[in-house]
């Protein structure tokens, strides 16, 4: 495993203007003199790269949506729907096995939201309405199913695995699980 400590700094790609290939965002932040990088949002992925980055001798780390899927989509782990659902692990898994290959020492996933956004606002998501389907035991009830899977092949591949709390705008608060610190305490289960 790279060598990390407490002391490092990482700077996200998510840092950087997007919409530029991830060799460019890793050429800037090289430039600058920064070598611990986290790949995150905001960045397309051409092909080739990845197996470039796995090459490169840098620290990094691979945050929620990275690598980013060839049709993109609003990742959810706790969806009601099955298909985002299951793109959203097909995702985790990537993601774990890219890790692997880094030889990083964990995935960062954010906790999932009570409903499925349904687009981008400036500069939040789009929520409908929350529905029966979306009370928040259910919505822990699948999230923690479905990290529980993500956490099981993470521990094959021999990394661990961290959720993020949801960062949101005060608006949005109900739509988000997992905000306060509080909350993560639901994971566990008698």
């Amino acid at each position: 495993m790279t060598n990390f400590n407490s002391r490092t700094i990482f700077a996200s790609t998510a840092c950087l203007k997007g919409g530029v290939s991830l060799m460019e965002k890793l050429s800037a932040y090289y430039d600058a003199g920064i070598e611990a990088i986290e790949l995150g949002t905001g960045v397309k992925v051409e092909p080739g790269e990845l197996e470039k980055v796995v090459e490169i001798t840098s620290k990094f780390l691979v945050h929620n949506y990275f690598p980013p899927p060839a049709n993109s989509f609003i990742l959810n782990l706790a969806s009601d729907n099955p298909t985002i659902r299951q793109r959203s692990l097909d995702l985790a898994r990537r993601a774990i096995a890219l890790v692997r290959q880094l030889n990083a020492p964990f995935y960062s996933i954010h906790a999932g939201f009570m409903t499925d956004p349904y687009g981008f606002g400036n500069p939040y998501f789009l929520f409908p309405e929350l529905t029966e389907k979306n009370v928040r035991q259910e919505v822990l009830d699948r999230f923690i199913n479905a990290i529980a899977i993500a956490n099981q092949y993470a521990v094959e591949q021999g990394v661990g695995l961290l959720v993020e709390n949801n960062v949101c705008a005060p608006q949005s608060r109900d739509k988000f699980y997992s905000i306060e610190p509080m909350s993560f305490c639901s994971f566990s289960r008698p």
